[in-house]
């Protein structure tokens, strides 16, 4: 077996879950017997996350139609009814019923094309899901919010672009045709859902959360998979059992989501974005000594990455962007 990453040394819990990033930095590791090919949730309680979640929503409930300058927004989306689509992509072989790598390549690459097009600093995915933190200046009073921080405009077009992009790339002709016809494909369409939040770290917050839903998500599943009677074991059992019938590691875009930051870097004396992809995740990434207020070039482990592309034959269906690359 191999060895997990060391369990949190617990501090004393947060009080609100507005403090669950700070808590998450001063988390420290300790020395934990090697068990599972896993890397464990932090030790935050359940209700915790549950009360992060009831102001997330309330929140994306909130009348702000224009979210203020120095106020930083999150973008939520995820595909309508994935469950239900899922029966017809099962059906014509689409898609595979444990863990399908190309559907999280699709979901990999419809986040990084979001992120450039909605200037996003953070992003992550998991499942039908793409969580973003858009870029925020409150210090430079001259900074406008992308589409002036408009919530009508912002919701409809990150929905719209993300359902387009997304079915774009999945409609591989060779991959679809090998498997049934075109027409029998259902529509991949995007919801979205906006939040504003005071600080960076709040925002960052909801990454947090989602990436708690991850974990815990990915070990139930594999689990679900493997034997439907797991369903009602703990998250430890569930990894022993998945352990010893030899099914760990999962895939890390399964276990963890993937998570990508958006950096500045000089190139030839030219400002560029680039986007990186941290293999470790978000939870290890808040917890690795990461400072809020650092540039991202200077956390380690990052890889850097290009926003792969649909097949040649695909490429006139995407929207009109001459700039396809990661280099602004």
């Amino acid at each position: 077996m191999g060895c997990c990453r060391s369990r949190p040394q617990l501090p004393p819990l947060p009080n609100h879950h507005s403090d669950i990033v700070d808590w998450l930095r001063s988390a420290k590791p300790v020395p934990n017997p090697p068990v599972f090919d896993y890397r464990p949730i932090p030790g935050i309680p359940k209700h915790v996350w549950q009360a992060l979640a009831d102001e997330v929503s309330a929140k994306e409930h909130e009348p702000i139609m224009v979210a203020p300058r120095e106020q930083f927004i999150a973008l939520r989306l995820d595909i309508r009814s994935m469950s239900k689509m899922r029966k017809t992509l099962l059906r014509l072989k689409l898609l595979d019923a444990k863990y399908d790598p190309f559907f999280a390549e699709c979901m990999q690459s419809t986040a990084l094309y979001m992120m450039k097009e909605f200037n996003a600093m953070y992003a992550l995915t998991q499942s039908d899901e793409i969580t973003m933190v858009l870029l925020a200046k409150p210090d430079t009073p001259e900074f406008q919010h992308i589409y002036g921080g408009k919530r009508d405009k912002l919701v409809s077009l990150a929905a719209a672009d993300a359902s387009v992009f997304f079915m774009r790339y999945f409609m591989d002709r060779e991959r679809v045709l090998e498997k049934g016809e075109l027409s029998e494909v259902p529509l991949f369409r995007f919801d979205c859902r906006m939040s504003v939040w005071d600080t960076e770290r709040k925002a960052m917050g909801v990454l947090a959360w989602r990436a708690e839903d991850c974990a815990r998500n990915g070990i139930s599943d594999a689990a679900l998979h493997y034997k439907k009677s797991l369903s009602s074991k703990n998250g430890r059992e569930k990894l022993e059992a998945l352990s010893d019938a030899g099914l760990l590691p999962l895939p890390e875009h399964q276990a963890y989501g993937s998570f990508y930051t958006m950096r500045h870097k000089t190139v030839n004396g030219r400002r560029r974005k680039t986007y990186a992809r941290h293999p470790l995740g978000v939870m290890d990434f808040l917890q690795n000594e990461y400072q809020l207020e650092e540039v991202v070039e200077e956390v380690e482990e990052v890889e850097e990455v290009e926003v792969p592309q649909p097949s040649e034959e695909n490429q006139e269906l995407l929207p009109n962007n001459p700039d396809q690359t990661l280099q602004d």
